[in-house]
């Protein structure tokens, strides 16, 4: 499973990835939905996740 940022806002970008990663592609939103999610709870968030990698723009 590939969790995008949820300041990530191109779908495309999502839908590209999705394309040649054979697993899941999410938003980190789409993880704990209604919620607000800050930086630090992030860590642990994926931690519940099996196999969760987070990407986030520089």
């Amino acid at each position: 499973m590939i969790v995008f940022d949820e300041n990530i806002h191109q779908r495309s970008l999502m839908d590209a990835v999705a394309k040649w990663y054979p697993g899941r592609v999410v938003s980190i939103t789409e993880l704990r939905p209604h919620s607000i999610i800050k930086d630090e709870g992030i860590p642990a968030l994926l931690h519940r996740v099996r196999g969760a990698t987070l990407s986030w723009p520089d």
